[in-house]
């Protein structure tokens, strides 16, 4: 009886938010990795490495500003199970700053994303108001310029969904970057962008013979 009690305790017991600490590889402006974690800053959306702006290559500034705010430190983040693709969303700090997806959209170079907390809105109205980061261009929203990309044949829809989806005559065949193929496939409207592999073959698409 005294297993069953304590099983049903902890049953009952919410989970307790999960963290991860250490030093950080940035991959984009909203992406980093953190104790071999992939985590998407929860509540904002920075343009994509490849989005460029009217007078700027704002994806570009966006993984350098965020390369900035961390510098050196640690960055530990308290995630909250949200997932993005391969990346769980989380809030980030270093010793320096509290909450580095805040710190992105005050740098201009990120949005409030408005369907997922926290609520950077007014974080956002005060840069645009201020013209910093891309908001010295007309700024589009990433998820604006994503989905513009969809029947792209050059650019995926993501910056970490490169794999491309070909149909041809020998099949559907994914084609990773680097691979013998990548470069010479393009990517039409009835075809597809992967994140992983995992993705391209669930789907019905198969590796190259």
């Amino acid at each position: 009886m005294l297993r069953i009690f304590v099983l049903l305790l902890v049953i009952a017991l919410p989970a307790a938010a999960q963290s991860v600490s250490g030093f950080a590889d940035v991959t984009d402006g909203d992406t980093l990795q953190v104790g071999g974690v992939k985590v998407r800053l929860a509540g904002i959306d920075a343009p994509e490495r490849h989005q460029p702006c009217v007078t700027s290559a704002c994806g570009i500034a966006a993984t350098q500003t965020l390369v900035a705010l961390i510098g050196n430190d640690t960055v530990t983040c308290v995630l909250n199970g949200g997932r993005t693709y391969d990346r769980i969303a989380g809030t980030c700090s270093t010793p320096q700053i509290a909450d580095l997806g805040r710190a992105m959209v005050m740098s201009g170079y990120a949005m409030d994303e408005p369907r997922y907390p926290p609520d950077y809105t007014f974080e956002t109205q005060q840069a645009a108001r201020s013209g910093h980061g891309m908001w010295v261009d007309p700024a589009q929203p990433a998820w604006v310029w994503r989905a513009a990309q969809t029947s792209s044949t050059t650019t995926p829809r993501d910056s970490d969904c490169a794999i491309k989806g070909n149909i041809s005559a020998n099949g559907r065949i994914y084609h990773v970057p680097g691979s013998q193929y990548y470069d010479r496939t393009s990517i039409n409207a009835s075809e597809r962008w992967f994140c992983s592999v995992a993705e391209a073959e669930a789907a019905g698409w198969r590796a190259p013979r």
